[in-house]
């Protein structure tokens, strides 16, 4: 990965980043616990998705949003990363990491197992299903990773296309706010003295037009 960012500026975000990823994922299961099952599976599920969707989308322009020594590694391996930066990288998420399961555990203490998942053997799983899954899901988590965060390239195309969608949405919105309040005007008050029936007037009469 070619950035115009500095070595020291992407392994800050691979750092922020998974202490984000940790305090809110890990962070869920342990309330969870605390809470004695208030959050739900699928709460926990949601809040990982939502943090990792937002770490993606905050630092990906910046350093890739790795987020987890086992994408830098595999990046590194189809020659996608430069190895000699891929230290730093894992350094920074560790500390990361490190720093989130701190916080969480003098907050909320010994709960939900810290927050670390582990196979679930007294529910049939196996070690081979538990080694698939935990091939499984990091390969999703690469996958996302991979052309929309280390290329910085496309993910710049990415957030133009957003942006004007962005743009286009909201004139949209307003074309139609305008003409629910036209439709208003005509339902409250059609034949009242001085109802505009429009709210493009309303700019107009407030400026003496």
């Amino acid at each position: 990965m070619r950035s115009q960012y500095s070595l020291g500026r992407r392994a800050l975000a691979e750092a922020v980043g998974t202490f984000l990823l940790v305090l809110v994922g890990p962070g869920a299961v342990m309330v969870n616990g605390a809470t004695h099952g208030a959050v739900t599976n699928p709460g926990i599920a949601l809040a990982f998705a939502f943090v990792v969707t937002a770490v993606i989308l905050a630092f990906g322009h910046l350093s890739g949003a790795h987020i987890d020594p086992a994408v830098t590694i595999a990046f590194v391996t189809v020659r996608r990363f430069p190895a000699k930066e891929a230290p730093i990288y894992v350094a920074a998420q560790c500390t990361g990491a490190i720093g989130a399961s701190a916080i969480l555990g003098s907050i909320l203490g010994p709960v939900g197992n810290f927050g670390a998942t582990t196979p679930a053997y007294g529910f049939g799983i196996g070690a081979g299903a538990a080694f698939l899954l935990e091939w499984l899901m990091p390969f999703v988590l690469a996958f996302s990773d991979d052309r929309r965060c280390t290329d910085v390239h496309v993910a710049a195309r990415l957030c133009s296309r957003a942006g004007a969608r962005r743009r286009d949405g909201i004139g949209r919105t307003d074309r139609r706010l305008a003409a629910v309040t036209r439709q208003l005007g005509v339902l409250s008050k059609p034949r009242a003295p001085g109802s505009s029936r429009n709210c493009t007037h309303l700019g107009r009469r407030a400026s003496g037009g």
